[in-house]
């Protein structure tokens, strides 16, 4: 006797209960199916009946608009080592971790740090 032989002896169906097993399987892949259509269609169908949408479109990007410009004439002139003082105490605080960068005044191209 082979080993499929031996197999085949344990998983004898008899006709109701092959009709059972098939039954079952036609239920099970027809709620797969079911549940598969709901998913893929559930925003459209909200939207048809008037229900809010969960997560809906997503928001426009956000517009960066970097500028440096000068201060105003009435402000006072930064110096290096005022820009230095504020800087290395922060920097000292050691959460920035290793740190380096140039400090240009807008208004001159001046390096202040």
């Amino acid at each position: 006797m082979g080993f499929g032989h031996r197999i085949g002896d344990t998983l004898r169906l008899t006709g109701r209960g092959l009709r059972r097993l098939v039954l079952v399987l036609v239920v099970l892949s027809l709620a797969a199916g079911l549940g598969t259509t709901v998913a893929l269609t559930a925003p459209s169908l909200l939207t048809k009946l008037g229900l809010p949408v969960i997560g809906g479109a997503e928001p426009p990007p956000t517009q960066l608009r970097p500028g440096l410009v000068p201060l105003g004439s009435s402000a006072p002139t930064p110096t290096g080592p005022g820009v230095a003082a504020v800087l290395d105490r922060l920097i000292a605080a050691g959460g920035l971790g290793r740190f380096g960068g140039t400090v240009l005044d807008a208004d001159t191209g001046q390096v202040l740090w």
